[in-house]
Formats: C-alpha cells, structure tokens, sequence
C-alpha cells in the first residue's frame, strides 16, 4: 500500500488536477485505514467536483461512512 500510495502522490505531481489520480490515492489510503485530515480534504475534493466518472459518488460515500 505504501508503495501505491508513493506512486500515486507521484503521479499527483505531475497532474494535481487529475480526478482519477485523487481518486485512486484516496482509495488507497481509505484501504490502508489512513483516516487524517488530508484525506478527509481529498475525499471532498472528489466529492464536490462531480465529473461523472463515479469517483463523487464514491467520495460522497466514504464521508457518510467517517461521520458514522
């Protein structure tokens, strides 16, 4: 998980706008148990930026999951 989520801040990097890369790293650090602040704000991010790719509806999902 530590290198994906190497990889992913790379790939960030790169493209800071990109929903699929966000949403990738998110996924990873949601998988890794990563609860912190900054993916709260990633977790957002994806959540109200809503291109249609799933990657809000995934997002919109995982902060009504921290809240409970």
């Amino acid at each position: 998980m530590d290198k994906a989520e190497d990889l992913c801040r790379q790939a960030l990097e790169i493209d800071p706008h990109s929903i699929e890369v966000m949403g990738h790293l998110a996924r990873v650090q949601v998988k890794a148990n990563k609860k912190d602040e900054t993916l709260r704000e990633l977790l957002q991010e994806l959540a109200f930026r809503g291109d249609g790719s799933d990657w809000d509806v995934w997002a919109r999902r995982q902060l009504v999951m921290w809240r409970d």
